[in-house]
């Protein structure tokens, strides 16, 4: 039997695809106006979320290295390649006119990776090497380093600029809810970029090893053509919440002549576990292809 978000998520489904093929308005009606988080421009040309503030987080477009971890990578001219392939580089250009406090990590996702789940039995891409902790590239190929046994202080500065960029976020919703109690909803944006190259070495690795939905054909996966310019990500069960700012998004994408998909080929957005269940904090991550800027 389908729940609520199964039938919701088919209907979105089937918007996401009459808008790809016919380039038709998303249907809204079921927005009630009291909820209007319409995306609106100023005269300014800035834009803006109506009822909603937006927190902009940036966790993988810096490339810096503290030395003290350089220092032990063995080839260091092959990680400073993988750094720069990685890297989202220039991706908080793009949102510049979005109006919303932002948040960067300052450092490598080969240094750390904030957005993983520092358990690594929960976490998917830790069974394949790339945790908070990178042990292999995205391609698989293995980090070496010089003398692990010395990585141990390294190690635990690693861990605390983790929790230290988790514990902003939090910082800044609490401010938020403190000064608005309930009256403004309160948009995470996990802004991304991605290249279609690196996203089918993923998907491939993640087949491979039985860790992807299993629907997902190595056909699909090989056409090019079903890498879009934008991927939106959700997390299970937030469909209902995350809808209005989806169809906000969706419609401006539409006229910006810009394909998008939900969830591929990547899925789901940061959220800070204690808000979870809260109602009026919604997390979209927004994955731009590097093909639209680079």
């Amino acid at each position: 039997m389908e729940n609520n978000d199964d039938k919701n998520l088919k209907n979105i489904k089937e918007d996401e695809s009459k808008i790809n093929e016919s380039r038709v308005i998303i249907r809204y009606r079921f927005i009630p106006k009291k909820d209007d988080v319409s995306l609106i421009k100023s005269s300014d040309g800035y834009y803006s979320f109506k009822n909603t503030k937006v927190i902009k987080l940036f966790p993988h477009s810096k490339s810096k290295i503290p030395f003290g971890f350089y220092k032990h990578i063995e080839n260091k001219l092959e990680f400073d390649h993988y750094n720069l392939m990685m890297n989202d580089i220039a991706i908080s250009d793009l949102f510049i006119h979005l109006k919303g406090r932002s948040i960067f990590f300052p450092y490598s996702k080969l240094y750390v990776d904030v957005e993983r789940l520092i358990d690594e039995n929960k976490e998917i891409m830790a069974k394949v090497g790339q945790g908070v902790f990178y042990k292999n590239y995205f391609d698989l190929k293995e980090i070496k380093f010089i003398d692990v046994n010395k990585m141990e202080r390294v190690n635990k500065e690693r861990y605390k600029l983790y929790n230290k960029y988790h514990e902003t976020i939090e910082r800044f919703i609490d401010r938020i809810l403190s000064i608005y109690k309930r009256k403004r909803k309160i948009l995470l944006l996990d802004i991304h970029s991605y290249s279609t190259k690196m996203a089918k070495t993923t998907l491939r690795i993640l087949k491979n090893n039985n860790l992807l939905d299993e629907n997902i054909s190595d056909e699909y996966i090989e056409n090019e053509e079903n890498y879009p310019d934008v991927c939106l990500g959700i997390n299970e069960g937030e469909l209902y919440k995350c809808k209005p700012y989806l169809i906000e998004i969706v419609k401006f994408l539409n006229a910006h002549h810009l394909s998008f998909k939900i969830n591929f080929p990547y899925k789901g957005s940061l959220m800070i576990e204690k808000y979870k269940t809260n109602p009026n904090i919604i997390s979209i991550m927004i994955e731009v292809n590097k093909r639209l800027y680079l």
